[in-house]
């Protein structure tokens, strides 16, 4: 049975150790990323984005460039930097902003491969988006039968106006016809 950590999900067998490695994503994402004033399509393009950039450090720990993020990057911009919560999810995870030819970037384990720790880290966090995909993904479900309820409710009311318009329009003419 999977635990759960302020309402993420989490893996099975989650020791104690795991469960500090996991709690500082944990409280970014409940207190920023998830709030309420970012909008869901916002929170679900972000955690995506954030577990795609987490698993190919996990993959490919040797290769650099996925170890390296450029901060002016347009997807980067839009779906990380430019969301609350996602450079402080990406800094617990272990990347550092550094400046390399003017340019500012998120490195992890700059000069060397990621180290065991680092890498334990990464895993955490991947697990706790993991547990987060599914929570934003129902979200967005529910924000998009909403918008549908509001959208049908909207018509219904317009329609009722344009019912409401004719009847007024056949009502006048009756009137005036017979005077």
């Amino acid at each position: 049975m999977a635990d759960t950590l302020e309402g993420v999900e989490l893996e099975d067998g989650i020791g104690a150790d795991d469960r500090e490695i996991r709690a500082p994503f944990v409280v970014i994402l409940h207190r920023q990323l998830l709030d309420r004033d970012v909008a869901v399509s916002k929170q679900q393009d972000c955690v995506q984005t954030l577990m795609t950039l987490l698993q190919n450090v996990l993959q490919n720990p040797e290769e650099e460039k996925f170890r390296k993020i450029r901060c002016s990057n347009k997807t980067i911009r839009t779906k990380v930097m430019d969301v609350k919560g996602a450079l402080e999810f990406l800094t617990a995870a272990g990347w550092r902003k550094k400046v390399i030819n003017f340019e500012p970037y998120l490195l992890l384990a700059p000069d060397t491969q990621p180290s065991e720790t680092q890498l334990k880290t990464v895993g955490a966090a991947i697990n706790v988006l993991t547990g987060c995909l599914k929570t934003v993904a129902e979200k967005a479900e529910r924000h998009e039968r909403e918008k549908l309820l509001e959208k049908e409710d909207n018509n219904i009311r317009k329609e009722k106006a344009k019912q409401d318009i004719e009847s007024d329009k056949i009502d006048r003419r009756e009137k005036f016809q017979y005077k």
